[in-house]
This record gives structure tokens, C-alpha cells and sequence, in this order.
């Protein structure tokens, strides 16, 4: 108890605020780097561009990325409702970054607050307070322009909810605004709304703990609810698409359950998280002898949380989707730190810190290796995509990656691998038939398709004619392929593209080069 009553005396913010230079300096850095690299302002995901379309979609009273048909694009129910009352602006396309700096610098204000409320006058608090969400990746998330930093802040709101029980025996509004609005950002934060309500039962509290449970539950099912009456599955089309499609042949579900946990426990990420979820189910073992609930119930939900995200989350994806279970078990096992004494106190913070550690090394790799390219790659491959369907085809066009060439283009985009296309998900899900694409693009009247050929190469119909390929010259960060086939879905379509072609191709910039079918062999 000696860190919780040593930070009851303590009043200084400069720890808060270290947190929230260092954070800052970082988040500049990478995007310095980028900039540097790409030559101009440019987002290392082109999912941002899917947000900003369904924005546009939402603010003009539809939902979806194409007028007059509804698609759930977004992996996202709030974020594109947030970036909608800017659809028009030419300032919108600034907005996610802006979002996520702010949500960037609350994160950093929240953790440091709950390092420090938990950890008191000590060396330890300064290390994890101003160097913990660096390691954990802070910085690369707020970078990625998406949804997730803010996911990150609602679930620290919940930590420091719980903190706030632990240490005032109060419920305070963060621990409610946390609950009911992470599902709404991040489907996966239901399971860390589930665990703050199973806290507050088992504390004593169950009717606020099923109120603010249900709470947090009935937006999600409102949402799904509402997408099923667009004539949508309940479950957005983004998601949907990264679902896996089942077990292999001869292969029992429970295996195949294990298959896919053994999959994503790879790596110095899966190493950290690992002994995070440990050390979160060894403690809870060892609280109990302790006597006090309170302690108990915090390592409780961390392992609840834990579990649940090995059993049903993700990894990876340019290293976004695990960063919020790690916050909020690094988060918890400090909370529940501050509560404890010697040895026990000792090996928490140690083992924490550790674990971070061991996740820095391999986010920072991604982020030098990888990450601070992806923008060039974007500038070179979706920017130039967009820039001919807007600009020369000025007509129907299908994808693969859909952001740029559908933000606040006038004309149809199909999109082929399904997130905006409920259609064309089921048919490439169900493992189709050579040409599967060709009845899409026919009905939509569609005459131009840029695909990733390794991606959707049972996409091309029989009577397409392959035009080139847009290539990107390496490096390209996180891009899904440095080539872009583009196809003519009838010979009768081939003179007119080609001519677009001839206009578009002396235009592109360096490092980005388009060759044409008769020299590609």
C-alpha cells in the first residue's frame, strides 16, 4: 500500500507532462521520417480514406462509400461519425491526424496519472509513466490515422475508473464514459466493458455493474441492429472480411481453435503479451492470500480481459489490433501494483516494465523497417490510382483497396475484396469460380479494374483484357502488393482506356512507373 499512500502526497505534473513530450516527440519523429520519405503529408493506411468516404456517405444522409447504396465499410460505428460534420471541407482530410494527437496526448495525461497515483515517489514511476506507451506503441497508432487511439483512451478511462474504486471508493464519470463508449469505437472493447462490470458486481456494486454492463452492450446491438435494417449483415463488412473462414478439411474445431491461437502467439509482441497475461494469472493466484477483494478482482479482470482478446482477438495488422489489451494489462497489473507490498509489488513492476521492453523492440523494428514507408507507398500506388480514376476514367472502376479511389469520387467504385460490397465478400468467401468478378463489375457497368493480381487473380473474367501494371518502386511500408494490374473488363473498353493510359502514365512521379501489357512478360 506504501505507493498508493506516497502518491496521495504527491502533486507534481511534470511527470504528466514528460509522458506527453516524449509521446509527442516520437509521434513528430515517425512523421518527419514519413514525410521526409514520401516527399509530402500522406497516411500510412489507406483505410483512413475508407472513414473519410463513409463520412461523406453519413453527412449525406446515406451509409456507405457509394451514393445510393449502403455498405459498412468502416471497422469502426463512431469514427466516421466523428470525422462527418467535416465532409466537404477541404481541412477533412487533416481531421483523423488531428483526432489523434489529441487522443494521444489524453492517453499519455491518463496513464501517467494512473502510474503515478499507483507507484507514488519512486524511480519506477518515471520509467513506466514516461516511457510506457512509447513502448507500447502509442506514438505508431496515433500515426496510423485510425480509430485506434482513441480506443486506447477508452480504455485507459476504464483503468483509471477502476483506480479510482480501488483508491476512493468511488465511481468516477471516466470509469462510465469508458465503458459505454470503447465498444462504440472498437468492437473488442466489450471485453473490457464486460470486465469492468464483472469488477463492480463482485465489488459489491451489481446492480450499477449490470446497468453500466448492459450500457455499454445495447449501442453495439443498436448499431447491428441498425446495419440490419440497411439490408447489411450484423456485423460490419470490414470485420467480416478478416474473419477467418473455419477449420480445414479433417480439422475438429477445437483444433482448429488452438491452430489459430498458435498462430498469433509469434513473435516479441506475442512474447510481451505472453508474460503479461502470466503474470496477470499468477497474481491473481497469489492476491488471494492476501485478503484484499479489491486486489483480487483487479489481477481478475486482467486475466478475464487477456484471455478473452487470445481466444477472439487479433494480432498485428501494421501493429494496431493487440496495443489495447497490452495498455490495459500493463495498465491494471500497476493499479494492481499500488495496492500491494513487497515482493509481490516488486515483480509486477519489474515483470511490466520487462514485458514492455520486449514489445518496444520489435514495434520499433516494424516502425524504421516498415511502418515510416508506408507512405510513399500509398503516395505512389493508391494516390495515383485514385488521381486516374478521378481525373482520366471519370467513370465505374473496381478495386481491391478502396480508400482514395472512393473518397469523394463521384462514380461507382466495386469494391472486390468486399468491405464495401456485401456481394462481393459472400462470392469471394465462398471460394468461386474462375471470373467472379465479371458479372460484378458487368452489372455496375464497369469497364476499368486495378486489383492486386497474387490477391484476387480468380477475380478476372474470361473476356478481360490486361492493360499493365502501376508498380511502386521499393520501399513501400505495409503496402499489400508493389504491383497493381490494371484490366479493360472488354476488349471494346481496351482503346479508350489505353488512350487514359497514354495521357496518365507521363504524370506519375518518381518512383512510380506503369508498364505497359506488351513489354510485361
Amino acid at each position: 500500500m506504501a505507493f498508493a499512500t506516497s502518491a496521495a502526497s504527491d502533486r507534481s505534473y511534470a511527470v504528466p507532462f514528460l509522458a506527453v513530450l516524449a509521446a509527442l516527440v516520437v509521434f513528430a519523429a515517425i512523421q518527419f521520417g514519413a514525410y521526409s520519405i514520401a516527399g509530402r503529408f500522406e497516411y500510412p493506411l489507406d483505410d483512413v480514406y475508407i472513414h473519410l468516404a463513409m463520412a461523406d456517405g453519413i453527412a449525406a444522409g446515406g451509409y456507405g462509400v457509394n451514393a445510393g447504396e449502403y455498405a459498412s465499410a468502416a471497422s469502426s460505428p463512431l469514427y466516421p461519425y466523428l470525422l462527418a460534420p467535416f465532409s466537404g471541407l477541404q481541412i477533412q482530410r487533416y481531421f483523423p491526424l488531428l483526432i489523434n494527437i489529441l487522443a494521444l496526448v489524453a492517453s499519455c495525461l491518463l496513464w501517467a496519472r494512473i502510474v503515478v497515483n499507483a507507484l507514488g515517489r519512486t524511480g519506477a514511476r518515471f520509467v513506466v509513466a514516461v516511457f510506457g506507451l512509447l513502448a507500447l506503441n502509442l506514438p505508431q497508432l496515433a500515426f496510423s490515422g485510425m480509430e485506434h487511439t482513441l480506443h486506447i483512451l477508452a480504455t485507459l478511462a476504464v483503468v483509471r475508473g477502476i483506480q479510482h474504486l480501488g483508491d476512493e471508493d468511488r465511481v468516477s464519470v471516466l470509469l462510465i464514459a469508458g465503458m459505454i463508449l470503447g465498444p462504440m469505437i472498437r468492437f473488442e472493447a466489450m471485453a473490457i466493458s464486460v470486465a469492468a462490470a464483472l469488477f463492480l458486481i463482485f465489488d459489491g456494486r451489481a446492480r450499477l455493474g449490470v446497468l453500466l454492463g448492459v450500457a455499454s452492450i445495447l449501442p453495439v446491438v443498436g448499431f447491428m441492429y441498425f446495419l440490419t435494417t440497411l439490408g447489411l449483415d450484423p456485423l460490419p463488412n470490414s470485420v467480416n472480411a478478416k474473419l477467418g473462414v473455419g477449420a480445414a478439411p479433417g480439422m475438429g474445431q477445437f483444433e482448429y481453435f488452438i491452430a489459430r491461437i498458435a498462430a498469433k502467439m509469434r513473435g516479441l509482441v506475442a512474447i510481451g503479451f505472453a508474460l503479461l497475461l502470466f503474470l496477470a494469472l499468477i497474481n491473481l493466484l497469489r492476491s488471494r492470500m492476501l485478503g484484499d477483494r479489491r486486489l483480487v478482482l483487479m489481477f481478475a479482470v486482467a486475466s478475464f480481459a487477456g484471455l478473452g482478446h487470445l481466444a477472439f482477438g487479433q494480432f498485428g495488422w501494421m501493429d494496431r489490433y493487440e496495443i489495447y489489451i497490452l495498455v490495459f494489462l500493463a495498465a491494471m497489473l500497476v493499479v494492481a501494483a499500488g495496492r500491494s507490498d513487497g515482493a509481490l509489488q516488486n515483480t509486477t513492476v519489474l515483470a511490466v516494465v520487462a514485458a514492455m521492453a520486449i514489445c518496444s523492440v520489435q514495434y520499433y523494428a516494424n516502425i524504421v523497417s516498415s511502418s515510416v514507408y508506408s507512405p510513399r507507398g500509398i503516395s505512389l500506388q493508391q494516390n495515383q490510382m485514385a488521381r486516374f480514376a478521378h481525373e482520366y476514367v471519370k467513370a465505374p472502376v473496381g478495386v481491391n483497396d478502396l480508400g482514395l479511389v472512393v473518397w469523394r469520387n463521384p462514380n461507382y467504385v466495386l469494391d472486390l475484396f468486399g468491405l464495401a460490397s456485401k456481394e462481393a465478400l459472400e462470392t469471394r468467401r465462398s471460394i468461386p469460380a474462375q471470373g467472379w468478378g465479371a458479372p460484378l463489375a458487368a452489372a455496375r457497368d464497369v469497364e476499368l479494374v486495378m486489383i492486386y493480381d497474387r490477391w484476387l487473380q480468380s477475380t478476372i473474367g474470361p473476356d478481360w483484357v490486361r492493360l499493365g501494371e502501376l508498380h511502386a518502386a521499393p520501399p513501400t511500408g505495409a503496402l499489400g502488393d508493389s504491383q497493381v494490374g490494371f484490366y479493360a473488363t472488354s476488349a471494346d473498353a481496351v482503346a479508350d482506356l489505353r488512350a487514359k493510359l497514354d495521357a496518365f502514365v507521363p504524370t506519375l512521379p518518381a518512383g512510380a512507373t506503369f508498364v505497359m501489357q506488351e513489354a510485361v512478360q
